[in-house]
């Protein structure tokens, strides 16, 4: 028994696939081991703690039992699989499709939901998505709208499927829903998710509410490897970016310089 993380149906929940699971058939054989890593970024200090590489021979077969199958899991969820896999499975694979602004709006809720499911696999302490969040996807059926999507692209295949992922305390107001118990730690207001499928790499960020100065834009040089997708850019995307990423070092790079 257990609550539905997207629409909180009450009752027994089904394993969903974390990683989709037509990943597997659309990439080589080749390509099995999952790569994820666990970080925790200071807000005053920059400081990266609690790091934690995670190597799964078989990260992509993992399973998370968060969801209810009348509703998300066997519902939109699926919906939304079939319509982003044919989408999808270009980019994955290094070709060069036109993303239309509904390709974008597509593409950036399935990097959303599966930015959250992702996230699931990981400890408490790790986790930055807030459970607003996972409602919003839910209720509106699109990417939530404090959040941004860039697209980017690898010139290979280094990896069947990456995730990293991190949350941040950012200096903000602490709303009520995020007040801690009196001695638990405040938990993140904002957070990062970086997702490699073949050559398909995708960035998220996200966050709750923010004082002061705050920008989105990316404070880091790879800017030229970005497309971003939501919100959608009117008229489409040509596809790829000028500047791909050339190796694993460009790769685990882009994942740490998520800083905002």
């Amino acid at each position: 028994m257990g609550r539905c993380v997207f629409c909180g149906w009450e009752g027994t929940l089904t394993k969903e696939h974390a990683w989709p699971d037509w990943i597997r058939d659309v990439l080589p054989a080749g390509h099995v081991k999952g790569h994820s890593q666990q970080h925790r970024v200071a807000a005053t200090t920059g400081e990266v703690t609690a790091i934690t590489p995670v190597l799964h021979e078989k990260a992509a077969n993992r399973k998370v039992q968060v969801v209810c199958q009348r509703e998300c899991n066997g519902g939109w969820m699926s919906d939304l699989e079939n319509t982003a896999k044919p989408l999808l499975v270009p980019i994955i694979l290094g070709e060069a499709p036109h993303l239309s602004e509904q390709d974008q709006t597509t593409i950036s809720l399935w990097a959303a939901k599966t930015a959250m499911m992702l996230q699931l696999m990981h400890p408490m302490a790790i986790r930055g998505i807030p459970a607003a969040h996972y409602q919003y996807v839910y209720e509106h059926r699109e990417a939530p709208s404090p959040m941004r999507v860039w697209l980017s692209a690898a010139s290979s295949h280094f990896y069947r499927t990456a995730h990293y992922t991190r949350g941040y305390r950012l200096p903000g107001a602490v709303p009520p829903w995020l007040q801690p118990p009196p001695g638990e730690p405040t938990p993140p207001n904002a957070y990062t998710s970086v997702m490699v499928i073949g050559r398909l790499v995708i960035s998220l960020l996200g966050w709750t509410i923010l004082d002061g100065d705050f920008s989105v834009a990316p404070d880091d040089p790879w800017a030229p490897a970005r497309r971003c997708i939501w919100p959608p850019r009117p008229g489409g995307w040509s596809w790829p970016p000028d500047v791909a990423l050339g190796s694993l070092v460009d790769i685990e790079r882009f994942a740490a310089a998520a800083t905002y």
